[in-house]
């Protein structure tokens, strides 16, 4: 697999929408910064890519860039995790492609590959609806999107919930900023009314949008599709 190039996939057609620049925080603190893009993809699916450079306390800075793909209905296509220092060398990838069975990972570190399959009961849910609120489709408030997400770093599968809160509001650089409010699992994310984030919290981190100028990308409509 050329990670590169499934890297460069989002970034290189001139009507695709900019990526949008981050500031993180850890425990308030200014700890690095990074971009978000994401694009519908022409099958209907979406991408989502993060690149985010910081260093924790006492850590060494390091480079993470990540890659999620899913597909027209919200299923899982494929997870990247990429990890390199400050000179761009590879610490470490994880990469897990979906079907199915359930996931299967595999992790590149320090010279060695290990591969590994992760089984999901074929009746759990891992259809993420929330990743299309605001982006295709508008939620109503108390609106719940309930599935298993497949964990990079602990190699399982997690239930997770995300709940619509409804409109709300949010102080960005001193500017009071009108979003959306999706919440849960110790996650919270405020989106624009394009389905960009302006603030997603994840425990002790922060991320920031720095600048609000939108995405000009026109929203995209609902594939028809069989049943």
């Amino acid at each position: 697999m050329n990670v590169i190039a499934l890297f460069a996939l989002g970034w290189g057609l001139a009507d695709d929408p900019k990526p949008i620049a981050l500031r993180m925080l850890v425990d308030g603190k200014p700890s690095g910064e990074g971009s978000y893009f994401h694009k519908v993809l022409p099958d209907g699916g979406k991408q989502i890519l993060i690149d985010l450079k910081f260093a924790l306390e006492g850590a060494k800075s390091v480079r993470v860039r990540s890659e999620s793909v899913y597909d027209w209905i919200g299923n899982p296509v494929r997870k990247i995790q990429e990890t390199l220092d400050t000179e761009g060398r590879r610490l470490e990838i994880r990469m897990a492609t979906f079907d199915e069975i359930g996931a299967d990972l595999t992790i590149e570190k320090e010279g060695k590959s290990t591969t590994k399959s992760v089984e999901l009961t074929r009746s759990a849910p891992r259809v993420v609806k929330s990743e299309f609120w605001f982006v295709r489709e508008t939620p109503k408030k108390g609106d719940k999107s309930t599935f298993y997400q497949f964990d990079l770093n602990e190699a399982r599968w997690k239930l997770m919930e995300s709940v619509y809160e409804g409109p709300t509001s949010v102080e960005i650089g001193g500017a009071k900023v009108d979003g959306h409010r999706v919440a849960g699992d110790g996650t919270l994310a405020i989106l624009d009314s394009r389905g960009w984030p302006i603030v997603i919290e994840i425990g002790k981190v922060r991320l920031e949008r720095t600048s609000l100028q939108n995405p000009t990308a026109p929203r995209p409509s609902a594939p028809e599709r069989g049943r």
